[in-house]
């Protein structure tokens, strides 16, 4: 992966939001959308191992040794940039 594509945790203090209603989000807390995301790129070495018959986990750790971000680390780092809620990330990227 670029170097662009690579996330970093914010820096500290990290504050972690709750959602709180108002009129303008209906009482939900949410007002928008914000995605998490997990993106497979394809390279040379990731369509031989495929290709190969390689098992879910052997593409997974190939994923995260190309320095992949899976849907509930993208969860984290839109947490931890207020971004999302605890809650709202463990519904969304649940395993």
């Amino acid at each position: 992966m670029g170097e662009e594509a690579k996330k970093e945790i914010p820096s500290k203090p990290w504050k972690v939001y709750d959602a709180v209603g108002c009129n303008q989000c209906e009482n939900t807390g949410y007002r928008g959308r914000t995605a998490i995301s997990e993106v497979l790129i394809n390279t040379p070495k990731m369509q031989r191992i495929v290709a190969e018959g390689a098992k879910p986990y052997e593409i997974e750790a190939e994923f995260m040794a190309q320095g992949g971000t899976n849907l509930i680390q993208d969860g984290y780092f839109k947490l931890l940039a207020g971004q999302s809620s605890l809650e709202e990330v463990i519904s969304v990227a649940q395993e």
